[in-house]
Order: structure tokens, then sequence, then C-alpha cells
């Protein structure tokens, strides 16, 4: 499997998405921690716990996920940044192009399991990320 052993957090508040998120992700043999808001986000980023993939809404209920994504980078952690999908369903027509410019992927809702494997599964090795 594909993400057999790789470390996920997963933000996201709506509990029935993150729920069908997890069981899909747990099927790949992933190992996911799930949080509802980006004050707990930036707690399991900040207890030193290494993450190959983080997954965040960007429509939190306390903070986006921009500045969960902020305060990944200022963590400066020295280890390997994680590859990072951003799902949305603001209809943002600037997403995208802020997505690309943070080098992020991007992901709007609605979207098929499929989409989400696709962006998840296609990342780089630990060596070819940069440092947060």
């Amino acid at each position: 499997m594909k993400l057999s052993g790789r470390r996920i957090l997963l933000v996201e508040d709506d509990v029935s998405l993150a729920r069908m998120l997890e069981r899909l992700l747990l099927m790949e043999d992933a190992h996911v921690s799930h949080v509802a808001d980006g004050q707990s986000a930036l707690g399991a980023l900040g207890t030193g716990a290494r993450f190959d993939l983080l997954i965040v809404d960007l429509l939190l209920p306390d903070m986006s996920g921009w500045d969960v994504l902020d305060g990944l980078a200022a963590l400066g952690s020295g280890q390997p940044r994680p590859v990072v999908i951003v799902l949305t369903a603001s209809g943002d027509p600037e997403e995208p192009r802020r997505a690309l410019l943070r080098g992020v992927r991007y992901l709007p809702k609605p979207f098929t399991a499929a989409a989400l494997m696709d962006l998840a599964i296609d990342q780089p090795d630990a060596s070819e990320v940069d440092d947060a």
C-alpha cells in the first residue's frame, strides 16, 4: 500500500468528512492523527512528532488553515517539512494560486477519494523536501 507507515495529521472540523478520510487513509495502512481545529493542530505539530503528510481544511473554527501553515513554518523544527494538502469549500478563486505560491497541494471540496489519494501518494522522498 502506497501510504503504508506514513504519519498523517488530518486537520478537519467536519466530523463526517474526517471519519471518512480517516477510514480511507487507515485502509492504506497509514498512521492517522485527527484534530478538529487549528490550535490542536499547532499543538500536535509542536510536540516534535514527525508527520509525512498534513491534510488541512482552510476553513477551521478558530483560525484559517493558512494560519496553521504559518505556525508550522514558525516552528522550524529542523525536520523535513511534511507534504501539505489543503482542502476548502470556499470557492475563492485566489486559493489555488495561494497554494501554488506556498508550495502546497490544493484540493477543492467536494472531491473524490481518488483525487485525494493521487495527491497523497505522489509524495517526494523526505530528502527532496525542504525544511520548514
